[in-house]
């Protein structure tokens, strides 16, 4: 019988050792190699955020594995881009940030607040978004519950409504909130909502705008209308 290495990512993990020992106790495992989010630290990352250090060491792993020069590893993570993914604009005077991101899971959501939280300590986190119409309902359940405690303040906006009522959608969300008394306000003009948070945040505040990323259309109805994406919005009042 052939017998095999085996790279195991996650030692932080809960089930790390349940992993480990499966991978030592079967016959065709010669050689177990650990692998750990925080071993991605020494790795510049073009893209921030815990998350995507995980995704940067399942990556690092892999490239190990098959013998990819450690040059070319470095240079292929700080060079990866994802246009909508964890894009971060500041101000001048870094007392302003907005981060721009796909997140619309509640992982998705934990993962993002974890990280802004990591990045911008003692910062006020306000959170921009909405759900979608005709799908993933329980979703909306599931942001509110992921968010609220979570975050200082949530702008509740369009976001795909389909053919939904996009108030009505914005009003499930505000009475899950309104339940769990964190702060929010529904203003369906996504542009708008971006704009006012920009505005008027205080000092040392950070605002996540989720879900469109550089998206530029809405789905409204049975058409994709055309729209300004949200990475275009916040370079416009930032």
């Amino acid at each position: 019988m052939s017998r095999c290495r085996v790279a195991v990512i996650g030692r932080e993990n809960k089930r790390f050792d349940e992993v480990y020992e499966a991978a030592s106790n079967s016959p065709i495992c010669e050689k177990i190699i650990c692998y750990s989010k925080y071993d991605a630290m020494d790795y510049a990352l073009s893209i921030p955020g815990g998350f995507n250090r995980e995704n940067a060491i399942a990556a690092i792993s892999v490239a190990h594995e098959l013998g990819i020069p450690e040059e070319a590893i470095r240079e292929g993570l700080i060079s990866t881009t994802v246009p909508g993914r964890m894009e971060v604009f500041e101000n001048s005077a870094r007392e302003l940030a907005c981060v721009v991101d796909y997140a619309h899971n509640s992982m998705g959501f934990r993962e993002l607040f974890n990280s802004l939280r990591e990045m911008y300590p003692g910062y006020r986190l306000e959170l921009i978004y909405g759900c979608p119409g005709g799908k993933a309902y329980s979703r909306r359940s599931d942001l509110v519950n992921a968010s609220a405690g979570n975050v200082d303040f949530v702008w509740i906006t369009e976001e795909d409504p389909a053919n939904e009522d996009p108030d009505e959608i914005a009003r499930v969300l505000e009475r899950g909130y309104i339940e769990k008394g964190t702060p929010c306000r529904i203003n369906n003009d996504r542009e708008q909502v971006i704009r006012d948070a920009i505005l008027n945040a205080k000092p040392k505040t950070v605002i996540a705008v989720t879900g469109k990323g550089r998206e530029y259309y809405m789905h409204r109805g049975d058409e994709y209308v055309e729209i300004t994406s949200d990475v275009d919005i916040v370079k416009s009042y930032i």
